[in-house]
């Protein structure tokens, strides 16, 4: 981790620093990544403190140690979060800007997803005549896209 670090830090901080000298703005990604490198570059170099070189070993050595549990645990992941694509993304050809037919049968179209709001006459009672729907978005089917499906399963794994 050492030597990654001893190259790459300061390498890509200097890239980042020459796109802000040469743009007059970084992309903020670049910057954010370089202050993390940084800061793991200072961890680095207050580890042979005895201090701090106590509470690093014992992270370090945690991280060894449940390294294999999370690459099972990512497997398990991206195993659900594809099984949950193919199983609830919506068939070809739907789209969020226009609603399908009303012969569709697809359950995982966004626009079956959305909620529907039925209006109410002056008696109290529901109409059946006229409803609204809401407009679906990009988050009304978390499985339509494998990055999202991936999120989903996630947080789903994670009881969010």
């Amino acid at each position: 981790m050492s030597v990654i670090l001893d190259s790459g830090a300061y390498a890509f901080v200097l890239f980042t620093a020459s796109l802000w000298l040469y743009d007059g703005e970084g992309p903020t990604s670049a910057t954010a990544l370089s202050i993390l490198l940084l800061w793991l570059k200072l961890l680095l170099f207050i580890r042979p403190f005895e201090y701090f070189g106590i509470y690093m070993a014992i992270i370090i050595g945690v991280a060894e140690k449940v390294f294999s549990f999370l690459v099972i645990l990512g497997f398990m992941v991206l195993g659900f979060a594809h099984a949950f694509f193919v199983l609830l993304r919506p068939q070809a050809g739907s789209s969020l800007s226009t609603p399908p037919n009303p012969d569709n049968t697809d359950d995982n179209n966004p626009w079956s997803l959305t909620t529907n709001y039925n209006a109410v006459d002056e008696n109290g009672a529901i109409s059946s005549t006229s409803s609204l729907i809401q407009t679906p978005d990009v988050n009304t089917n978390p499985y339509a896209w494998f990055d999202t499906s991936l999120l989903a399963v996630y947080r789903f794994m994670a009881g969010k």
